[in-house]
């Protein structure tokens, strides 16, 4: 039976290609924005809840080195400083409830025996830091020491838990869990010590010029308000220096927006793409009776019975669906990743990777709506296949 369906297929080449494209591309597409709508979500999420701070406070050149979004969800080198006097002004402020400083310094190219590519090294303070230091309190258990990172779960070149950072050895102490965030993407050292090692570094001497020493500076000022009071201390904020200031949970609203339009936008035309599938899953099938009457026929009239002829359709069918969903399933996972990078290039914005599992669980999915469809498709054919009287085949010479 397998060989006269596959006949029956390859007969009817400019249909049979036709229907299969399109539940390949319907397969594709679905899944695709699947996929990235499952990151995207995720990761704001995540970030929403990871990010740490209601406030950050950074210079207001990094206005024209990099995006708020890349700030927050990349791990691109950010040398941006500011006099750390401004943290006892922040302070002064009513309505904040907690303080703490990052300084940023970066690595280097593999070629220096660093991470394989430039990323943000970040010193947090563990004096006052909530970011970090729970982490390390709950997995690590003891504080960090001088020689020890922390990276992101996105982080390259330290799969062997060592490395080095400008020269300097360090041993990795843990890697943090995806939060979709700049998290992923950076390293985490003291402060001090990337104080220490970006203080003779060719690439501060401008910084030094501008801001001063690099224990004097700090790159951002973190800030946790009082519950229902980040607008009442943002805008306290812009009176007190000329600094930018960035409200984690509006940048998340942007990028949620921004997210949803294009979504709703693909969805509209996966919708579409998916209507013209099933319509002509249902076209095929539902008239295959009538136009493959003669061969049916002759099938009855060589012994045939109505219970092969109708494993015959139900062969048809499911090759479609089955074959369209495998294969579009693997299209899918290229158009993911072509589909990622162009948001990315786009904007910067939370993610993080589905699991295999909600993959599979798409591509199930996906197959068991085509499935449905074809069934209800073939239905008719199905029943009709009882009243084909095997002498018509025998009157015609036009059987394919």
């Amino acid at each position: 039976m397998i060989k006269l369906i596959i006949s029956n297929i390859s007969k009817r080449k400019l249909q049979s290609t036709s229907l299969l494209l399109s539940v390949l591309l319907s397969v594709a597409v679905l899944l695709a924005l699947a996929e990235v709508y499952q990151g995207v979500s995720v990761g704001i999420a995540k970030a929403n809840q990871r990010l740490g701070a209601d406030i950050m406070l950074v210079p207001s050149a990094a206005t024209y080195m990099m995006e708020d979004t890349d700030l927050l969800f990349t791990g691109a080198p950010a040398p941006i400083y500011m006099n750390k006097d401004i943290v006892d002004t922040v302070l002064a402020i009513n309505d904040v409830e907690s303080v703490t400083v990052q300084f940023f310094g970066q690595t280097l190219s593999e070629s220096c025996c660093s991470p394989g590519s430039e990323m943000r090294l970040v010193g947090f303070d563990p004096k006052t830091d909530w970011i970090v230091t729970p982490w390390l309190q709950k997995n690590l258990k003891h504080e960090l020491a001088d020689d020890e990172i922390i990276i992101g779960s996105r982080v390259t070149g330290f799969e062997d838990g060592t490395g080095y950072i400008r020269g300097r050895a360090v041993r990795v102490a843990g890697v943090m869990d995806q939060t979709g965030s700049s998290f992923d993407l950076c390293v985490f050292m003291n402060i001090d010590v990337v104080r220490d090692i970006m203080a003779n570094a060719d690439d501060y001497a401008m910084s030094r010029d501008l801001y001063g020493e690099a224990e004097d500076v700090v790159s951002t000022i973190l800030i946790n308000a009082k519950e229902g009071r980040t607008s009442a201390v943002s805008l306290k904020l812009r009176t007190k220096g000329d600094f930018k200031i960035i409200t984690t949970v509006d940048v998340l609203d942007d990028v949620s927006d921004q997210m949803s339009t294009a979504f709703t936008i693909l969805l509209g035309a996966a919708i579409l793409m998916c209507v013209l599938a099933a319509f002509q899953i249902f076209g095929r099938f539902y008239t295959m009776t009538w136009e493959r009457r003669n061969e049916l026929g002759l099938y009855r009239a060589l012994g045939a019975s109505e219970t092969y002829l109708k494993k015959l359709l139900l062969g048809e069918m499911l090759c479609f669906t089955l074959g369209g969903t495998v294969i579009g399933s693997l299209v899918g996972t290229a158009l993911y990743k072509l589909l990622l990078k162009v948001l990315a290039d786009q904007t910067a914005f939370p993610f993080v990777e589905p699991s295999a599992w909600f993959c599979l669980l798409c591509v199930f999915a996906i197959f068991c709506v085509f499935l449905m469809v074809g069934l209800l498709a073939v239905m008719v054919p199905l029943k009709q296949t009882s009243k084909i009287d095997p002498s018509v085949a025998m009157q015609k010479r036009d059987i394919d």
